[in-house]
């Protein structure tokens, strides 16, 4: 049995392993140990004259519903997760792909109505804003979470210090370089990363295997996570996962 080191926010964490296929939910022992919290920066959020919003992940989009309860604005996502999320709290939510550049490209390529608010945490990659503006599609940012970083609790720690293998997603560069940084380990680490840029922290550490995955979402974590999982089964005799 893999230990399945999960560092992401809870939510999110959690919504990430019920996406697990069953065999390999039943192969892993998730430990929840988020190595970022996700705190609140302001107390109201008025949309203004926006005639869309931009979410980049579902903690913004979370945070964004219990601040206004106005619907009736078009948003544009990052993520399936994020879009989900956003639909689930009542807005007309529009995938725009995977990453922020896939954002940006498509926004430019549709041109919507301006203005748009790029509601966004405190630590954010991608110059959304900015970058759209340039573009010719006048937009601001309003910053109403922050990220603070925290330390493994007490289960990820035991389990750090043991013999048995950490299975670790990481899906952050932010997160990666924090958990290079404080992570000290006797168990043999498998690392999941959601591209290159969010591995290249965690390179210079002692670790057994490290997958990159295909393409940033989450299906391309889960096949890494389904093919460590298979060869730390083959290593130890039994058969694959499924």
């Amino acid at each position: 049995m893999l230990t399945l080191l999960m560092t992401r926010p809870l939510e999110s964490a959690k919504q990430f392993v019920a996406q697990l296929p069953a065999e390999t939910r039943g192969l892993v022992t998730p430990i929840y140990s988020p190595l970022i919290d996700i705190v609140p920066s302001v107390t109201a959020l008025d949309f203004g004259n926006a005639r869309g919003l931009v979410f980049t992940s579902a903690n913004g989009v979370r945070i964004a519903a219990g601040l206004n309860d106005q619907r009736h604005i078009p948003c544009y996502c990052v993520g399936k997760a994020t879009t989900q999320t956003a639909r689930q709290a009542g807005w007309q939510a529009e995938y725009m792909g995977e990453n922020s550049d896939a954002l940006i490209r498509t926004l430019h390529q549709n041109r919507p109505s301006a203005p748009l608010l790029h509601i966004r945490g405190a630590h954010a990659r991608g110059a959304v804003a900015a970058r759209l503006t340039a573009l010719g599609c006048a937009t601001v940012d309003q910053v109403i979470y922050d990220q603070p970083l925290l330390a493994f609790n007490n289960k990820a720690r035991q389990a750090l210090a043991g013999a048995a293998p950490i299975l670790a997603p990481l899906f952050s560069p932010r997160t990666a370089r924090h958990f290079a940084d404080i992570v000290s380990s006797k168990a043999p680490l498998l690392l999941v990363g959601l591209s290159k840029a969010v591995t290249d922290p965690v390179k210079a550490l002692k670790y057994n295997k490290l997958c990159v995955a295909e393409q940033p979402n989450t299906k391309a974590m889960i096949r890494c996570i389904v093919a460590l999982i298979n060869d730390a089964k083959r290593v130890e005799g039994a058969g694959p996962a499924q």
